[in-house]
C-alpha cells in the first residue's frame, strides 16, 4: 500500500478498530461505561439525569465531563479544562462541591496555614498549545473560592506541547 494511501485511510482503520463516536441523544449511558470503563466521578442532575466525569490527572491535560438526560441518554459532553470554563468560576459564591462537580478532582492540593487557604490544582493545555496549570483558591474556613490563577508551565527552558 502507498504510504500517502495509508495516511488518508488511518483514521478510517483507528475508528473501526476503536468505539463507537459518542452522539447525543443517542449514546446511552451504559455504553459510555462499557466503553471507558468507571468514571473518576459521578453527580446526580436535578432534573434526574447524572453528570459523569472522566479525569486524565494528575499527568493529563482533560477532564471529560458527560451528562445524561433522565432516559440514560447522552445531553452533551465537554473538557472542563479549558479557559473558557475557568472563566464562570465566581470568586465569593463557588464553594468547593461546585468546583469539583465543574473540574473533577484536582490533580494537586494544597492547604497555606499562614493563609488559611486551600489550593486545588489541575493541568491543563492552554490556547498555545502549551502545558498550564489552573489554581483555585478557597478560604480555608468556609470553603468559598476566594480567587483562581493560571500559570504556564515550564516558563524557563525549552517549552513542550500539548493538544487540545
Amino acid at each position: 500500500m502507498r504510504p500517502i494511501l495509508l495516511i488518508l485511510l488511518l483514521p478510517l482503520l483507528l475508528a473501526a478498530c476503536g468505539g463507537q463516536p459518542l452522539r447525543p441523544g443517542e449514546t446511552s449511558r451504559d455504553q459510555v461505561v462499557a466503553a471507558w470503563g468507571a468514571p473518576t466521578v459521578r453527580f446526580p442532575e436535578a432534573d434526574g439525569g447524572e453528570r459523569l466525569l472522566y479525569a486524565t490527572a494528575p499527568l493529563g491535560f482533560v477532564t471529560r465531563v458527560l451528562v445524561f438526560a433522565p432516559d440514560g441518554k447522552l445531553r452533551s459532553l465537554h473538557n472542563a479544562l479549558v479557559e473558557e470554563e475557568f472563566a464562570k468560576v465566581r470568586a465569593g459564591e463557588d464553594g468547593k462541591e461546585e468546583i469539583l462537580r465543574r473540574f473533577g478532582p484536582p490533580a494537586w492540593v494544597q492547604f497555606f496555614e499562614w493563609r488559611n487557604e486551600l489550593v486545588w490544582e489541575w493541568r491543563y493545555c492552554d490556547v498555545w498549545a502549551m502545558p498550564a496549570r489552573f489554581n483555585v483558591l478557597f478560604d480555608g474556613t468556609t470553603g468559598i473560592v476566594r480567587s483562581t490563577l493560571t500559570v504556564r508551565e515550564d516558563t524557563w527552558r525549552l517549552p513542550s506541547y500539548c493538544s487540545r
